[in-house]
């Protein structure tokens, strides 16, 4: 016997069926008559997509790497709404240009986004995708980039939906060719000489080479006495110049001064060498010559004068040095000393100054002089002047440690005074005066206060001391925003310091947060650096901010920076400061877990609590064996008591390895008991078992089960099973609807008006949507209420238009869990007024619905692209504090494309507060999105969240219209959403109503998008305190329709 399944039928729905045999005569064994039930389950197609990437093996430095993405539906259902997504490789830009027309940067996540098209089976798409190399700082690093496909519904074999991965090398123009020279400029030396070398290294390429590290060993026997011309301490055998930037096709030179032992041996080679590390060397060699006839002498004259310029005797207490300290000596009282057997040639006298004096002057320049051979000495003139202070000098500084300050807050101000002189000063004051806008709150000391003069006197400042004084004072309740607020501070008859802080009386600090690893891909067990930099971009500082740092649940955290607390997976820093127009970086390290699957993402994400947030997102790349999810599904929900359903086991073999002889197993709920399984799934005690479960390379194993819910089950319970395989698991809840008020129950599913909006005197037509909700064939009466300002032209199936205002149809038939669409045509009234809004009601049975359409007097434009827009609210009531969805879905159903489109979404009633926008932009009591192209036949969508005030009252509405706009418009497309809210129960009016109102909500279940966000705290992009109170009210129905308009 073989039956044909309606088209009609839902996917996942478990068909009974059985046979049942009877004869003319009586059956004196009955019981057997009936056969068993045998359950089917309806299965429907889907897409199966998947990815090919390509792109060069290498790039040149600064060049442009041009990816193309294949995009495959193998069937066998048609895919729609698919996106491509694609990573940018760190470092890299996006190159709009060079890609396919249909991709964008989404900047919040990095990813380009290329979105938005349609595949019949075993049809494919390619698309280009182009990113930027910078020029500098990728030489000979390698590139790793892959991409993702996505549908609109669950896709058929999600293994194969990221593509292979692409490894590109970045080659630069070659590497820099550099040289380097030495020389003393001499081959010869007498010993106590000084030699000057000179280092040369020369870039002979295009390339500017960068990170050059110097290294000249210098011979013993010398002392080193300069480098690069600067004086250094006679300490060392090596100098070093680190992280050096030879340009292209230029030299550098460097040079080393030393002097030559005096005791060095006639005839020592001294032997010098330089290297550029890991690159080419040069040597010197010099040859020392140290016979007595090549000797001769140098005289040291000293002459000094005091603080009046007098010349006086000299004391003893000069040190000179020859050639940097190959000798030394003193100078005797008569300001005479001696260097002997110094050897002919080029030498450097100079010398140590102490303490309270100054050098005027050294002859010959630089005390460079030229030793001939005997006793004839050269001489070295120099000439010291002593410094004695007579009076003290200081120094001053103030400061609050702020920039701003607001009413009524406590200012502590420290000032420091320190004596800069080397004698004691005394009877020192030091003087505060105090701003006007302040007003006086402690002071440390004894200081004396003379209306707003605070001075401490008589003080004692021994040779270097520092004193600290301060002085706390309260800013005054009548300072004006923006006053600055100045306070001097002085030493009397010395120098004075000023700090400013400024009053800000009302605002916030505007932060930002963003948050890096610097890395793309990491592998299992490594460790993870996590850099978050919070900005504050206004003059406001930022005091006691919270953060939070939720890590990736496949990390394990290791530490963290700045006194982090972490608890569990989430580290917390809650007194967090942050200055006017600075930034502050925190820290945290966590390890990857070596059980994480290939291919997992780690999304990390941080929050400014009350505040942003940033995500950074790794992909971790690993050879585990046995990679492995499962997904469980109830292939009914809700069912009733007494039903037999079913559940689909799905598991993945993520690897290319096969997973072999592995075990699944299904915990049931104790409310449900077993009848059957496939594949050899034994039962026991309320826990299935598979053994021996083998899964190909990228493979996929479904495994089915079914049970029965217990007869007492109540309404609203929920069915709980679990599966496992492996260390993976995964859940499924079925509820149980036995509600018997949901028999016969009629449901509005949808109204839609096109166009919206429309002018005066324009045709437009509503297209309405109704669900037979119940088990059975029902006959419903549908009935419409058109607005007094249009007029009815014409209705689909029969309807009756009773007067005009009024269509109804009745005894419309509609078979058990099925829709069907009405029409209804009308015409705006001519004169009806612009920005004027008209509304349709629909009810059936217990239900209804509304509808209003914005009329526009301005004409059309002169764009040619028409756009839709359908709003709708996951609920049609709620209660204070309860979240509601909105879904925007922006269609392009003419023949041209439209760009730079707006969609703006507007609350006009009610009080509400948003808690995620997203991904658009928080604009006083709405959203905003653009959108770059809308193509032909192409749809965008948006999901976002509010909450709603606990202010508002049984029976408000809470009203929102959303506007699409664009230049390419033939007009603008409105639509607008109503929600109810509910504090208690109607005394009277609707029966069943709050199942009802229960029932509905079950079949609102969050639908998959093609635009994905995260979720933003309250208070993001300025949203919190976004708070409507143009509040309407609206009747309750009481028994039945008291009017066409009644929530008009």
């Amino acid at each position: 016997i073989a039956f044909t399944i309606s088209d009609q039928e839902s996917c996942g729905e478990v068909i009974l069926n059985r046979a049942s045999v009877e004869a003319d005569q009586n059956d004196p064994v009955s019981n057997n008559n009936t056969s068993n039930f045998v359950y089917t389950t309806i299965l429907c197609e889907k897409a199966d997509l998947s990815i090919t990437k390509s792109g060069p093996s290498t790039v040149d430095a600064g060049g442009t790497i041009l990816y193309t993405l294949t995009a495959t539906n193998n069937g066998p259902a048609e895919g729609e709404s698919i996106t491509v997504s694609d990573p940018v490789p760190n470092g890299l830009t996006f190159n709009a240009a060079q890609s396919s027309s249909n991709c964008v940067l989404n900047s919040y996540d990095s990813v380009v986004h290329c979105n938005s098209f349609s595949l019949n089976a075993l049809q494919s798409k390619t698309i280009n995708i182009a990113f930027d190399v910078p020029e500098n700082g990728f030489c000979s690093s390698t590139i790793y980039n892959s991409g993702t496909v996505s549908g609109q519904s669950t896709d058929l074999n999600p293994s194969n939906n990221q593509s292979n991965t692409v490894s590109t090398v970045v080659e630069c123009e070659g590497e820099p060719e550099l040289s380097i020279s030495k020389t003393d400029g001499r081959t010869t030396v007498n010993a106590g000489e000084s030699l000057t070398y000179e280092i040369t290294v020369t870039n002979h390429s295009n390339i500017e080479a960068t990170g050059v590290d110097i290294l000249d060993t210098l011979p013993s026997n010398v002392v080193l006495m300069k480098i690069d011309g600067n004086l250094v301490s006679p300490t060392g055998t090596t100098v070093t110049w680190d992280n050096q930037t030879i340009p292209a096709n230029q030299s550098k030179i460097y040079t080393i001064t030393v002097g030559v032992d005096s005791n060095t041996p006639d005839q020592t080679v001294l032997t010098n060498t330089v290297q550029i590390t890991n690159g080419p060397t040069a040597i010197d060699t010099t040859t020392v010559l140290n016979g007595n006839s090549e000797m001769g002498c140098i005289e040291i004259v000293k002459e000094t004068f005091n603080t009046e310029g007098n010349l006086i005797s000299p004391v003893a207490q000069f040190t000179f040095l020859l050639n940097g300290g190959a000798q030394t000596t003193v100078n005797n009282s008569n300001g005479e000393a001696m260097f002997l057997n110094v050897p002919a040639g080029l030498h450097t006298v100079t010398e140590i100054v102490p303490n309270n004096w100054e050098q005027l002057s050294v002859t010959p320049t630089n005390g460079e002089v030229v030793v001939s051979v005997g006793n004839n000495c050269s001489a070295v003139y120099f000439k010291n002047k002593q410094v004695i202070d007579v009076d003290p000098t200081f120094s001053i500084s103030k400061t609050d440690n702020r920039t701003t300050a607001e009413i009524g807050d406590v200012l502590s101000y420290q000032i420091s005074v320190t004596n800069t002189s080397n004698v004691t000063a005394t009877g020192v004051t030091i003087e505060d005066t105090l701003p006007l806008e302040l007003t006086l709150e402690t002071t440390s000391g004894n200081a004396n206060l003379n209306g707003q003069i605070i001075t401490w006197t008589d003080l004692s400042f021994s040779t270097g001391e520092t004193k600290i004084f301060t002085i706390t004072a309260s800013v005054k309740s009548n300072i004006n925003d923006g006053v600055v607020i100045l306070n001097q501070a002085r030493v009397v008859d010395g120098p004075s310091t000023t700090d400013t802080t400024t009053v800000v009386s009302e605002g916030e600090a505007d932060l930002s947060i963003s948050k890096t690893d610097n890395r793309s891909t990491v592998e299992n067990g490594e460790t993870l650096n996590y850099i978050i930099t919070i900005t504050n971009n206004s003059s406001i500082d930022a005091n006691s901010v919270e953060i939070k740092d939720t890590l990736p649940n496949d990390t394990t955290y290791v530490s963290s920076s700045n006194g982090g607390s972490a608890n569990g997976h989430i580290i917390t820093w809650d007194q967090v400061s942050i200055s006017a127009n600075s930034s502050v970086q925190l820290s945290v390290n966590a390890s990857v877990n070596s059980n994480t699957s290939n291919g997992t993402i780690l999304l990390n994400t941080v929050q400014i609590v009350g505040g942003n947030s940033a995500t950074d997102s790794t992909t971790v790349t690993s050879n585990t064996t046995n990679d492995v999810t499962i997904d469980i599904t109830d292939q009914t929900d809700p069912v009733r008591p007494s039903d037999v359903f079913c559940y689909s086991i799905r598991v993945t073999n993520l690897n290319s390895n096969p997973v072999v002889d592995a075990t699944v197993t299904q915990t049931l709920d104790s409310q449900t008991s077993y009848t059957s399984s496939t594949d050899g799934g034994s039962h026991s005690s309320g826990l299935i078992t598979w053994d021996n479960v083998d899964i190909s390379g990228t493979g996929t194993k479904t495994l089915n089960s079914c049970v029965r819910v217990d007869s007492n089950a109540d309404d609203d319970d929920i069915l709980n099973s679990n599966a496992y395989i492996l260390s993976k698991s995964d859940s499924e809840t079925t509820r149980v609807d036995d509600d018997d008020d949901d028999e016969g129950e009629c449901r509005i599913v949808s109204i839609e008006d096109d166009p919206d909006p429309v002018e005066p005197g324009e045709i437009f037509e509503y297209t309405i949507k109704i669900r037979n909700e119940s088990n059975d064939d029902e006959e419903y009466t549908i009935t419409a209420f058109l607005d007094s300002d249009t007029t009815y032209l014409s209705s689909s199936h029969g309807g009756d238009d009773v007067s005009r205002r009024e269509i109804e149809w009745d005894d419309f038939d509609i078979d058990s869990d099925d829709t069907e669409t009405v029409r209804i045509t009308v015409r705006m009234d001519n004169d009806i007024e612009e920005d004027e809004t008209v509304r349709i009601r629909v009810t059936c049975e217990d239900d209804n619905e509304t509808e209003t359409t914005r009329v526009e007097g301005g004409g059309t434009s002169d764009g040619d692209a028409h756009l839709r827009v359908d709003k709708s609210a996951n609920r049609d009531e709620a209660k204070p504090g309860d979240t509601v969805f909105y879904t925007i879905t922006v269609r392009n159903d003419s023949d041209e494309a439209a760009r730079n489109v707006t969609v703006s979404d507007r609350f006009t009633a009610g009080s509400i507060s948003i808690e995620d926008n997203g991904n658009g932009s928080s604009v006083g009591n709405g959203i905003n999105w653009r959108i770059p192209i809308l193509n032909v036949n192409d749809s965008r969508t948006f999901t976002y969240k509010v909450k709603v005030g606990r202010d508002m009252k049984h029976g408000q509405l809470i009203i929102n219209t959303v506007r699409v706009s664009s230049s390419d418009l033939d007009r603008d497309a409105t639509d607008t959403e109503e929600v109810r809210v509910i504090t208690d129960l109607p005394q009277t009016g609707i029966s069943g109503f709050f199942s009802s109102w229960k029932k509905a909500n079950s079949f609102l279940k969050p639908s998959s998008h093609r635009i994905t966000t995260p979720v933003a705290q309250s208070g993001t992009n300025g949203a919190a305190g976004i708070s409507l109170t143009s509040l309407m009210s609206i009747g309750l129905l009481i028994g039945g329709i008291a009017g066409k308009k009644i929530f008009l």
